[in-house]
């Protein structure tokens, strides 16, 4: 038996994972969380705080354009964001219209479904917005840009990691505003060692329980309901096991090309980029033993217990690398990495991987 797993590429939800209570924090080591100060430790581990305004770094970039403001333009048609203020910030020297633009065009699709009351909600935010071009990196800026933002304040960080990282190293936990909240988006650090260091800022400026990690593909319909598919279907799951499965794939087909995203990738790569972040943790949704329960800590404990067992997982036999991707043969118009963005060799942008897991 194979089983087959592509997501859809037209749901565009943004998440922030609430989880549930967590008993004691002993023997916990996620990354750097134990340097955090003992009174920040604390049993519920998302804050309940409202946010009066949320603020995207970044919001320049593709993820912002693609997949938050879309998210966002849902979630206040839903009713579940009235009155936030949404201002954007970035390096580009965007003028009002043009981010007005682009929040416009973004809403566009989330407005046309909606109903009278969140098409209304949905006008308010769009008129409303602001943006400002920052420096996050530099002293005082991004500070001095908080200060004068409606409080409680969510900051999502839709930045590389090296950059997300500097960003906080120049901020200080007198200057966030009360009950301040860090939204931090997935890859979370480049390595074990900068995703511990970034834990670590990340405690000096906030509470634990105003940190979120995110990763927005988990959002995705189809992942957000690999959980109950598997534990609450009481014909596949006695059978979701290596008796009766083979082997999964899990392929993310992605019909996307650069879209000027060049000089992130060339960072990064598919490898960071897709498969340490996206899809492992889905593999690990469909290999993870049935946790206690599905608070925060449970589940967390299961993934990693997942991962673990997991064999070092090694390339294929010919994995694909956007570098040699040809202007698209069947795609008139896309073309690979380097051909795209008229760079020199750089890294990749396809990859394949396989491994093997000790779960049942």
């Amino acid at each position: 038996m194979v089983y087959e797993w592509r997501p859809f590429r037209r749901t565009n939800i943004l998440t922030i994972p609430a989880p549930n209570k967590s008993d004691s924090t002993e023997g916990l080591d996620y990354l750097g969380y134990q340097d955090a100060p003992a009174r920040w430790h604390a049993g519920t581990v998302t804050s309940k705080t409202t946010v009066n305004t949320l603020l995207i770094l970044g919001a320049s970039g593709d993820l912002t354009g693609r997949l938050l403001l879309p998210g966002l333009a849902r979630l206040v048609a839903s009713g579940l964001a009235d009155g936030l203020k949404l201002v954007g910030a970035g390096s580009d020297p965007w003028t009002p219209e043009q981010w007005t633009k682009r929040v416009g065009d973004a809403f566009e699709e989330a407005a046309t479904g909606a109903s009278a009351a969140g098409k209304k909600a949905i006008a308010a935010l769009e008129k409303s917005t602001e943006y400002y071009q920052v420096d996050v990196t530099a002293d005082g800026q991004l500070a001095t840009l908080l200060a004068g933002l409606e409080a409680p304040i969510a900051v999502y960080f839709a930045l590389p990691p090296h950059i997300s990282q500097k960003a906080c190293e120049v901020l200080t936990a007198q200057q966030l505003p009360p009950e301040t909240s860090l939204v931090m988006e997935k890859p979370f650090g480049s390595s074990s060692e900068s995703a511990r260091e970034l834990n670590k800022t990340l405690a000096a400026l906030v509470p634990e329980d105003h940190i979120h990690r995110v990763d927005h593909f988990l959002g995705k319909a189809t992942v957000f309901n690999i959980l109950g598919l598997r534990f609450a279907n009481r014909f596949l799951e006695p059978v979701w096991n290596r008796d009766h499965i083979e082997k999964v794939e899990i392929i993310f087909d992605e019909d996307l090309a650069l879209e000027g995203r060049a000089r992130y990738y060339d960072g990064a790569g598919a490898l960071k980029d897709m498969i340490q972040s996206h899809l492992l943790h889905i593999m690990a949704l469909l290999a993870i033993d049935a946790p206690s329960t599905i608070g925060e800590r449970d589940l967390r404990d299961a993934f990693q217990r997942c991962c673990v067992r997991a064999a070092s997982p090694r390339p294929t036999r010919s994995p694909p690398d956007g570098r040699a991707t040809p202007p698209a043969g069947s795609r008139p118009g896309r073309a690979g990495l380097c051909r795209r963005s008229g760079r020199g060799p750089c890294t990749g942008n396809g990859d394949a991987r396989r491994s093997r897991s000790g779960n049942r």
